[in-house]
């Protein structure tokens, strides 16, 4: 039995080709496995034996009984050729571990022979992962999640006051105004196309005449405008109180009263109730006419208060809530109105000499008061520059000649011909010249924003290097820029354009005429370059000082006398709307 299995073994090391000993203990694991085999292919080195010792298919028993120094030779190369395929199978083994462990063994080999990277190197490579992340996720973004479709782009934020072509926001503002309880007024019919984006009210005052005034209505009702404010917002609507101090005056004297006769409900908070209301009643303000930017800065101040009284109330009574509101908001009249006002005309006064002409352009308090205190006024000459529709310079005119200033009335139209002649003489010698301008507004970008026609005005002092100075409070500052007249801008009557002075009207009939537009504008936007420099309550400042000034903590220098002094609109509405009343109170 032994032989045979010495014969058996031969015969496995002679008949199998491959020299894997695992295929080798594959097949003696499996002896069961059916008689069929498939050919195997002889590798060439068994073939070459082959050729010398005979061939592959004797039995054991020829080999055994041949030749045994050819047996030996073959036996030889039978090992000789399992040693170069167990070489073969290490070196393909070793190449697919070296694949597997390409990756590491390049880092390392890299870090081995690569110097150390600097700092400075370090940071800019993970700043170019964090760009390049960045980047992955707003692409991401932009094409949207997996599922779910592409991103919704936002659409871009708009104000609301000018998007007035806009259907979704007129019907919106209208369901707004209905919950307030505040009758929305109808737009004009005819309008300018490239303006339609702006609000241009009917001026048929309808609508505001027939609202419900609050009279004996019960504490906290949401359905009535208190008669200080109805008033106020008809004096709006037909031009009785302009300008912007007057129209800010006029707005906080009103809220003095509304506050004082304000009752809180028993089940709501007296700071976060008042809120609700007076905004409602600013909703009908703006519907009489656009707030200007006096009027919004005084808003901001007075909810800030509201809300800052909200938080540190202390246990303080209804009533002592409101007399501090009160106190407030005369305080803010008396130091960002009054006391800036003196203040700039303590300023104004040393740069007005003897013997000057001032150019001056429509009515603005501000510069009433100036040349007012101004020294020597008597020897000055005022070039007093008016305009149509409203001719607010004729009020100007009237109020300087009673000071016994010398005045010249002078058109828009012809002012470049009058200023040509009195800045550069040809007979007499030369007159020194100054232009003083009012303001409605200065944007955060230094552009100033006032009455149409002071841009034109402004223009012709430069080309004539003629030094334009702005006199304005700082409470007039807002955070908005724009560098034209079309974006942000305030649309008045156009049937105010109908006449022309004293002559008779000659455009009655211009709604029939279908391809005639009449555009009436409120305002237009100076370009800083225009201006020599600013003066304000805090002194002469530069137009690259406008953005870092804040409207309503800037604190003024009073210098003069208690008792605030204020330009004829104001003292007006101060008896009008009984301040001194709050005051007793």
């Amino acid at each position: 039995m032994e032989p045979d299995k010495s014969e058996n073994e031969a015969t496995a090391k002679d008949g199998m080709p491959s020299p894997q000993p695992q295929q080798a203990k594959g097949s003696a694991k499996k002896p069961k496995k059916p008689k069929a085999k498939p050919e195997q292919v002889t590798p060439p080195a068994d073939k070459a034996a082959a050729a010398e010792g005979g061939s592959t298919a004797q039995t054991p028993k020829s080999k055994q009984k041949g030749d045994k120094p050819a047996s030996a030779k073959k036996q030889k190369a039978e090992k000789k050729v399992e040693g170069q395929a167990q070489g073969q199978a290490e070196v393909q083994g070793q190449a697919k571990i070296q694949g597997q462990g390409q990756g590491e063994g390049q880092v390392e080999g890299e870090a081995a022979a690569a110097p150390k990277k600097s700092n400075a190197e370090l940071k800019a490579e993970r700043r170019a992962i964090q760009e390049a992340q960045r980047a992955a996720k707003a692409a991401q973004k932009a094409g949207g999640q997996p599922g779910q479709g592409p991103a919704k782009q936002e659409a871009p934020r708009v104000p609301a006051k000018v998007l007035r072509d806009d259907p979704n926001m007129e019907k919106k503002e209208g369901k707004k105004l209905a919950k307030q309880n505040v009758p929305q007024r109808s737009s004009a019919t005819r309008r300018v196309a490239l303006f339609n984006h702006l609000k241009q009210y009917d001026p048929d005052l309808k609508h505001l005449n027939e609202l419900q005034v609050w009279h004996n209505l019960e504490p906290g009702a949401t359905h009535g405008i208190h008669p200080a404010i109805s008033t106020l917002g008809l004096q709006y609507a037909d031009y009785t109180i302009i300008g912007s101090n007057a129209r800010a005056v006029g707005l906080l004297a009103a809220f003095q009263e509304v506050i004082w006769d304000y009752k809180t409900p028993a089940d709501k908070d007296m700071c976060r109730a008042l809120e609700t209301h007076i905004t409602r009643l600013i909703s009908f303000l703006d519907q009489c006419r656009p707030l200007s930017i006096s009027m919004g800065n005084a808003i901001k101040f007075l909810k800030q208060k509201i809300i800052n009284l909200s938080e540190n109330h202390n246990g303080l009574s209804e009533e002592e809530a409101k007399q501090d509101l009160i106190l407030s908001m005369k305080k803010f009249v008396k130091e960002k109105i009054s006391k800036a006002g003196q203040a700039i005309s303590i300023y104004t006064r040393p740069i007005i000499k003897r013997s000057e002409v001032i150019i001056v352009y429509g009515y603005s308090s501000v510069i009433y008061n100036a040349l007012r205190k101004a020294d020597n006024k008597e020897s000055l000459t005022v070039l007093v520059v008016d305009s149509r529709p409203r001719h607010e310079g004729q009020k100007m005119l009237k109020a300087l000649t009673r000071l016994g200033i010398k005045c010249i009335f002078v058109p828009l139209e012809q002012a470049a011909f009058y200023i040509r002649n009195i800045h550069q003489p040809s007979t007499c010698k030369l007159q020194k010249t100054r232009l003083f301008l009012g303001a409605h507004g200065v944007l955060n970008n230094a552009y100033v924003m006032s009455r149409i026609g002071t841009a034109s005005l402004a223009s012709i002092a430069k080309a004539l290097n003629i030094p334009v100075y702005a006199c304005f409070e700082t409470y007039k500052i807002t955070d908005r820029s724009q560098t034209d007249s079309f974006v942000f801008n305030e649309l008045g009557d156009a049937n105010e354009l109908e006449a022309i002075g004293h002559l008779p009207p000659i455009l009655t009939n211009w709604k029939e005429q279908r391809t005639l537009g009449l555009l009436n504008l409120m305002y237009d936007v100076t370009p800083n370059s225009h201006f020599s420099t600013f003066i304000t309550e805090i002194g002469l400042i530069p137009d690259t000082s406008i953005p870092k000034v804040s409207p309503l903590n800037v604190d003024s220098r009073p210098t003069a006398a208690d008792e605030p002094e204020v330009g004829p609109d104001c003292l007006l509405l101060r008896r009008q709307f009984g301040l001194q009343r709050a005051q007793s109170a």
